[in-house]
């Protein structure tokens, strides 16, 4: 005779696999932790500090919009984020998305103005170049 679980579907489960629901997600440890202690004026000893500088691509793949809590996190952890998306990957996330998250303006084209060389200025002043996701076309192009 075979022991039924307690389990309201009619199949003869073990108790083990019929477990209750889980109701909460369990928590990813916060990446930025230590930006309190980093980032503040008392720890760097002065009155103004320097925000590091992050320059975003984007490439075009189904997880650019992943990309989106990168940048938040980035945002939240006081970094001056630039978002550099490539032309296809807007199919995934728009312009006015990545510009609202950000509060820069977005680009594709890096040689538009080509007086100021943004391109150039870009690689200057950026503190860490993130490409996310980095798609195989996109590294093969990088390559």
């Amino acid at each position: 005779m075979s022991r039924r679980s307690r389990c309201p579907s009619p199949c003869a489960r073990s108790p083990r696999t019929c477990s209750p629901v889980r109701t909460s997600s369990p928590r990813r440890p916060d990446l930025f932790a230590r930006r309190a202690a980093v980032s503040s004026p008392a720890a760097q000893g002065s009155d103004t500090v320097r925000r590091p500088s992050v320059v975003l691509g984007v490439g075009a793949g189904i997880a650019a919009y992943k990309v989106c809590e990168l940048l938040r996190l980035l945002a939240e952890s006081n970094h001056r984020v630039r978002v550099v998306p490539t032309r296809d990957s807007l199919r995934f996330v728009g312009a006015a998305t990545w510009e609202a998250l950000s509060g820069a303006s977005v680009t594709t084209e890096v040689f538009d103005s080509v007086p100021d060389v943004p391109h150039v200025r870009l690689g200057q002043q950026a503190d860490l170049v993130v490409v996310a996701p980095a798609t195989a076309d996109l590294l093969a192009k990088a390559a």
